[in-house]
């Protein structure tokens, strides 16, 4: 062979392993780019994975808030309704005693008088003495 075309035969065997090197480099960085994309993906879709089941946690909660305050409106609804029915019954019993109670006198039933009047007053004030008392 002559020196030329060994010389040649360098250059090219050069050239080769230069673009063979530059290949590998380019894989080797094309590999390393798409294992971080890879990556990045996995940790992007593990983001959003405990977003969404942060986000279905608070729905969740909202949820069982809104049925909580619910059963706590019912129920004090309820308690307002039992006191409201309480309050009325023991009217209804106080009236019923003060009717057994109070026997105007019968001038007192025809005619309206001052002397009527302080009578009742004096009843009534009588009345709710025995009756804070149990007495009644």
């Amino acid at each position: 062979m002559n020196a030329n075309t060994r010389f040649f035969s360098d250059v090219l065997k050069l050239g080769l392993g230069i673009l063979l090197g530059f290949l590998m480099l380019w894989a080797v960085a094309e590999y390393r780019a798409n294992y971080l994309t890879l990556k990045l993906e996995k940790q992007l879709q593990a983001e959003m994975q405990a977003q969404a089941a942060r986000s279905e946690q608070r729905r969740q909660d909202r949820e069982r808030h809104r049925r909580w305050s619910a059963e706590q409106q019912q129920s004090l609804q309820r308690a307002a309704e039992s006191d409201k029915r309480k309050r009325i019954e023991d009217e209804q019993r106080k009236q019923e005693a003060w009717d057994r109670y109070y026997n105007p006198a019968p001038e007192c039933l025809v005619a309206v008088s001052v002397e009527c009047g302080n009578a009742h007053i004096r009843a009534r004030r009588e009345f709710e003495k025995l009756y804070a008392s149990g007495q009644l």
